[in-house]
């Protein structure tokens, strides 16, 4: 079965896709946590790919990190500034 479309159902069915596709990759991102800027600890040693007991060690030699109310965050930005500077 073949189904003949004019240019613009054709227009408008290829918007339909691009915008759902948009709208299902923005929502992946935000369940997988990726638009957000402060990761708590845990977070950041996952997106690093690293143990928090590493994450400690490189607290410790110097990367940023913000506490508030004893929890513990990293700006993403400034990780990636600190990961750069020791770039060799």
């Amino acid at each position: 079965m073949q189904v003949m479309l004019t240019e613009e159902q054709s227009a408008s069915l290829q918007r339909f896709f691009y915008e759902t596709a948009q709208q299902a990759i923005a929502e992946a991102k935000h369940n997988a946590g990726v638009d957000k800027r402060f990761l708590r600890k845990g977070e950041c040693a996952e997106w690093l790919g690293i143990s928090r007991n590493s994450l400690n060690k490189l607290e410790r030699e110097g990367m940023k990190s913000i506490v508030i109310d004893g929890i513990t965050f990293f700006d993403r930005e400034e990780v990636t500034k600190y990961l750069l500077s020791k770039q060799k």
